[in-house]
């Protein structure tokens, strides 16, 4: 047996494409408030009884990003609502070793570890900003650069969309424009058509009527049998 959502995709899958009869070039009808009013009316009706397919049901599930222990852990933190632990900056400071430390050779030795990390750390702090003022006005005009070619690729992509649309309306309005005569002759031909059904519906009816009417009077009219 199939699940409901399974159910619901391949009832999906039967219904055939709708074709959309929109004449929004030469049909007037929706100017007209009255017309308006009721336009607005039948579609607040349908989206109340609407209910919405479930566009998802044959989609996977995400993957999940939470896989390494330190994503899981922090994840973890921000689930209790603790705090984020702040860096610690302890190891930038230049102190040399306090009170018993003061006489652990292994404790001078990582003081000066850790002054030769700074000073290494000071170093290339140094080299990048002699790097920024040689090259950095350069390289930041050339990223202006690859951006405006960027934008200009976009830009030439969005008048091309945009030129496509206008040739879309534009034929679509004048396919209406050259349909209209015989449309609006069609549409006066159905409502003629349906004016003379209604009378000849009516017309059916009256002799129905009549001959009801004749044969009860043929039926008191007609002498009894002979005994």
């Amino acid at each position: 047996m199939a699940a409901p959502a399974q159910e619901q995709q391949q009832q999906q899958q039967q219904q055939p494409a709708s074709t959309p009869d929109a004449l929004s070039y030469i049909d007037k009808d929706y100017d007209d408030p009255r017309m308006k009013e009721i336009v607005h009316s039948l579609i607040e009706e349908e989206m109340a009884a609407f209910e919405p397919p479930d566009y998802l049901a044959d989609k996977p599930l995400p993957t999940t990003r939470f896989k390494s222990p330190l994503l899981k852990s922090e994840w973890a933190r921000v689930r209790a609502e603790k705090p984020l632990d702040v860096i610690d900056t302890s190891r930038y400071d230049l102190q040399p070793p306090q009170g018993a430390a003061a006489e652990d050779e292994a404790a001078w030795k990582r003081a000066l570890d850790n002054a030769r990390a700074q000073t290494e750390h000071q170093h290339n702090r140094l080299l990048n900003l002699e790097l920024l003022q040689n090259y950095g006005a350069s390289m930041w005009l050339g990223h202006n650069k690859a951006e405006e070619g960027t934008e200009a690729a976009v830009a030439s992509q969005a008048k091309r969309a945009r030129e496509e649309a206008e040739r879309v309306n534009l034929k679509r309005k004048t396919s209406q424009e050259a349909a209209e005569k015989t449309l609006w002759n069609l549409a006066r031909k159905r409502s003629e058509g349906f004016d003379k059904n209604v009378q000849i519906q009516l017309a059916c009816e009256g002799l129905r009527a009549e001959v009801k009417r004749l044969k009860a009077l043929e039926a008191v009219a007609k002498p009894p049998p002979a005994r």
